[in-house]
């Protein structure tokens, strides 16, 4: 159509310019005047054919184009699609794989009533868990042998239930293992009914390489400094620890200070609270006084007898009315010591609470020597430190720079009385689970609400 158009415009200018010469130079000027202005209309005529011409030939080259572009897009979203439709394929192929090598690795073990059975699974990331097996279980065929941690975990775990040791582990149980692990569940380590006197902290590894719990009863690890950067494991520790205290059987409160909420919200309905959770400064500074109150009321009961107790358990033996114990555990505590009547009440309940059943376990990200007194920091017979910013903050509660060079969550030094400083894998707890056993421990104590945060004491105005 397009070359059709320009022919014809062609064709017409050269009659146009034929007619001119004719009459020009043949018909006379009479007939060249008649005849122009007819000729001067063609050419307008032809002239504008010509431009449409153009135009319609501009058109065309842009539909050509837009053409192209389409069918290059649709040809990358076919490949796109078959692309996927690959990958698909060979992740379906990947699981059916793993899928079978998992089966292939998996076979029956048969055990008689009482006897060990480790299982586990075959992912690399597993670790054994002990089972009292009366028939029948499943269990793959990996060489991979059950930790100290979990021998010992298991043979407490029976000889509670049946009052005389385990039987040996069967042939399904090999060499020990000697690893950290990756993670450790805090309820892999506690014993069937947790105690004051078996505070879990973690666990490490002996001489021989070997995975041991790290446990102590409340009275040795008295108070409690606690280290560490943001995400490194300090709070998930101090959870556990108050977990621990929660579910015990024995008498104690708790009195719990988290400025942020995202530690100790979780414990806010513990029937062993002795004050709601607190966030704010001014109720932190109301309970610290309150339980020097405490603590000084106490001191008077224990004057009352005589002999003197020398500790708590001592004089709720001889007492009439038995008083609980009470630990204050409070996160980010670096911002509140910088508050002067905090940091004294709180002074002098880890000078003189221990005897009287009073313990403090503070949590801080940022311990400084300047923030952090040396009175204080003394009165921390234990000490745990997890990842560190560097070396000086290290040593702030360590005495050594080791802290400054942890490169696994959960993992940190610890000192402990009687022992030396020792390298552990703090235990992991999960905020379902603190709940669901709150709940049973609230069906087994009976309901309790805490008491109302006091007010705070009057501050002095100075002379």
């Amino acid at each position: 159509m397009l070359k059709f158009f320009n022919r014809v415009t062609l064709l017409g200018f050269v009659g146009v310019l034929a007619a001119m010469v004719y009459a020009h130079f043949v018909a006379g000027e009479a007939v060249a005047r008649a005849v122009g202005w007819t000729v001067y209309v063609l050419a307008g005529v032809l002239t504008l054919g010509a431009s449409l011409g153009l135009v319609a030939w501009g058109w065309s080259v842009v539909e050509r184009v837009r053409a192209a572009r389409a069918a290059r897009r649709q040809a990358e979203v076919e490949a796109s699609l078959r692309m996927r439709k690959l990958e698909a394929e060979a992740a379906r192929a990947e699981a059916e794989a793993l899928r079978a090598r998992r089966e292939a690795q998996v076979y029956a073990i048969t055990a008689p009533a009482d006897h060990q059975v480790f299982i586990s699974d075959a992912g690399s990331g597993a670790s054994w868990r002990p089972a009292h097996l009366d028939a029948r279980a499943y269990a793959n065929g990996l060489p991979v042998p059950p930790t100290p941690l979990e021998l010992a975990t298991w043979d407490r775990w029976h000889s509670v239930r049946t009052g005389h040791p385990a039987t040996p582990a069967t042939e399904a149980a090999p060499s020990l293992q000697t690893a950290w692990p990756e993670r450790v569940r805090l309820l892999d380590l506690l014993p069937d009914a947790p105690s004051l006197h078996e505070i879990t902290l973690g666990i490490t590894l002996d001489e021989q390489n070997r995975q041991i719990p790290v446990v102590a009863p409340l009275q040795r690890l008295v108070h409690i400094g606690v280290g560490g950067s943001s995400g490194w494991g300090k709070s998930v520790f101090l959870q556990a620890i108050a977990f621990q205290l929660a579910v015990a059987p024995e008498a104690v409160e708790l009195a719990l200070i988290d400025s942020e909420l995202t530690t100790f919200d979780v414990f806010s309905s513990a029937p062993c609270l002795r004050y709601p959770v607190a966030a704010e400064e001014r109720d932190a500074l109301a309970i610290i006084h309150d339980l020097a109150g405490e603590m000084r009321r106490r001191r008077d009961l224990f004057t009352a007898l005589s002999p003197m107790p020398p500790n708590l358990a001592a004089y709720n033996r001889r007492a009439e009315e038995p008083l609980p114990y009470i630990v204050l555990m409070i996160d980010e505590s670096t911002a509140l010591l910088e508050e002067r009547a905090i940091e004294k009440s709180l002074r002098q309940i880890v000078l003189k609470a221990r005897k009287f059943g009073l313990f403090a376990v503070l949590g801080g990200q940022d311990w400084k020597a300047s923030t952090l007194s040396t009175t204080i920091r003394n009165q921390f017979s234990t000490r745990v430190q997890f990842k560190a910013l560097d070396e000086q903050q290290s040593r702030v509660l360590l005495r050594r720079p080791d802290a400054a060079y942890i490169n696994r969550p959960g993992r940190g030094f610890a000192v402990i009385p009687g022992r030396d400083v020792v390298e552990i894998q703090a235990p992991f707890i999960s905020s379902k689970t603190i709940l669901r056993a709150l709940e049973v421990t609230r069906r087994r104590k009976g309901e309790k609400s805490p008491r109302p945060i006091p007010p705070p004491p009057p501050s002095r105005s100075p002379e």
